[in-house]
């Protein structure tokens, strides 16, 4: 399956996304100045977003991969597993923890609770989508790059199944698309 095809509806443009992480690196680098935060990614969603973004920093940083799931086959699970631990030492440490959507906050949660049981110095953290009407878990997200509506979302980096993450835009899953 690829995007020509059925008709993906965008709902942010890739100039869009562009732009933003720009003005998210500038904002970074900021907050981060002489320091060397640790920039963790939880893998697979935030992957596009993550890279652009440490592409866009111009400050000392490392990076981190880590990754929780609550999906197997495509089932929700109810619980999450941790799939790829921290190989880094984060005590004492200023963390970011970067993720491709905020919506039900569950991972978010979790990786939260996760990573200040390492004891970092800071822990803040930076998500490209922000689906505020349907969080069920209250988190504080301290920078956001775009809210999007109710709407099940797609490409740079988000799935369905698997697939459209090669999309270089955000678009809307429609039921026309919605076939595997």
């Amino acid at each position: 399956m690829n995007a020509s095809e059925y008709h993906i509806p965008e709902l942010i443009s890739e100039e869009s996304i562009q732009e933003r992480i720009a003005e998210l690196a500038h904002a970074l680098n900021t907050h981060y100045h002489g320091m060397q935060p640790i920039i963790l990614c939880n893998l697979i969603g935030a992957f596009r977003f993550y890279s652009d973004l440490i592409r866009e920093m111009t400050i000392p940083l490392q990076t981190e991969f880590i990754s929780f799931t609550r999906y197997f086959d495509d089932i929700p699970d109810k619980t999450l597993t941790q799939m790829k631990p921290a190989r880094l030492n984060l005590h004492n440490r200023h963390c970011i923890l970067i993720d491709d959507i905020w919506d039900h906050g569950t991972t978010l949660n979790a990786l939260m609770h996760d990573i200040q049981a390492l004891q970092p110095a800071s822990l803040y953290t930076a998500v490209l989508l922000n689906k505020s009407n349907d969080q069920k878990i209250q988190l504080p997200i301290d920078w956001v790059g775009f809210s999007v509506p109710n709407v099940f979302v797609i490409g740079y980096g988000l799935d369905y199944k698997e697939n459209y993450r090669y999309l270089n835009y955000i678009g809307i899953l429609s039921d026309s698309a919605n076939k595997t």
